[in-house]
């Protein structure tokens, strides 16, 4: 029970921050994508604002926000001076600007070296938006949830392994005691059996209980019938003989040994060596061949 409470914590703990981190993601990705249209409806038509939009967007979100003309040029960024960016590469070999580009929405996670993992959305239009987030905040906010889980998770655990103890001593105390009682039927004593308040180990309690009144009253009925046969054979005035398959003689009665010419507590030897006269010895020999 508990390994298997075990294999659950695991596979909880894993499966969720897979799955939240992936929700987290597209919902980063929607929000994203809506900044990203909100930036291309409030654009002036003059280029020469841009700029300055973007700037004044910079100071509101710690996203990075890059127009991109239909060529792929980059022609405003808030983290590139203007300077810089005119000596920038081409950026229409990127995924997401060749899917604006396309007339699709642009969707690309990738780092740059030495730089935490970021998701790049552009949406197409004139000009292209390009906004990007880090994806720290992901990582830190599926953690702070694996956490929490991972927490319950545990606490659950604890308290399945406790009711699994002490459902495990439920169950073993009363089959131990069972045992117990069952071991003492042999020995004609009167065993106790237990009730549990399980109906599954009352039904085997009663089960045993009633064996063992049939078994009391099939060894009386037995032993009343051992006697009353003993008492027949002791009064009878021929001897007679019990042996088992071997010869060993387990039976005989008083006119027997007197017969015989062995005492009370005298031990007879086996059939095979007790008769001295051939025609006996012959047809002891022939009983005990069956």
């Amino acid at each position: 029970m508990v390994g298997i409470l075990l294999f659950a914590v695991v596979v909880v703990g894993w499966s969720s921050r897979t799955a939240l981190r992936r929700h987290l993601e597209l919902q980063l990705q929607a929000d994203i994508e809506q900044e990203a249209r909100l930036i291309q409806a409030v654009l002036p038509d003059d280029p020469a604002a841009w700029d300055r939009l973007v700037g004044r967007w910079a100071a509101l979100r710690t996203h990075q926000v890059t127009l991109v003309d239909p060529r792929g040029r980059a022609v405003a960024d808030n983290q590139v001076p203007p300077g810089v960016l005119a000596t920038q590469a081409d950026l229409a070999a990127l995924p997401e600007v060749q899917a604006a580009l396309q007339g699709r929405t642009g969707v690309d996670i990738r780092s740059d070296p030495g730089e935490p993992a970021r998701i790049w959305v552009a949406v197409p239009g004139k000009p292209i938006v390009r906004v990007a987030s880090d994806l720290e905040v992901l990582e830190r906010a599926a953690g702070r949830s694996q956490r929490a889980i991972l927490f319950g998770a545990l606490l659950a655990l604890g308290l399945g392994t406790l009711l699994a103890v002490l459902g495990g001593r439920a169950i073993s105390g009363p089959l131990a005691q069972m045992a117990a009682a069952a071991r003492d039927i042999p020995s004609g004593q009167h065993p106790r059996f237990p009730r549990s308040g399980l109906s599954e180990i009352d039904q085997l309690s009663t089960a045993l209980r009633q064996m063992q009144q049939e078994l009391a009253d099939r060894f009386e009925a037995l032993r009343r019938a051992g006697v009353e046969s003993s008492a027949l054979v002791d009064a009878m005035v021929e001897g007679v003989l019990a042996s088992d398959e071997r010869g060993r003689i387990v039976t005989a009665n008083p006119a027997a040994r007197r017969l015989l010419g062995y005492g009370e507590r005298e031990r007879i030897p086996d059939l095979p060596g007790l008769f001295r006269v051939k025609a006996a010895r012959e047809v002891v020999d022939a009983t005990l061949r069956g």
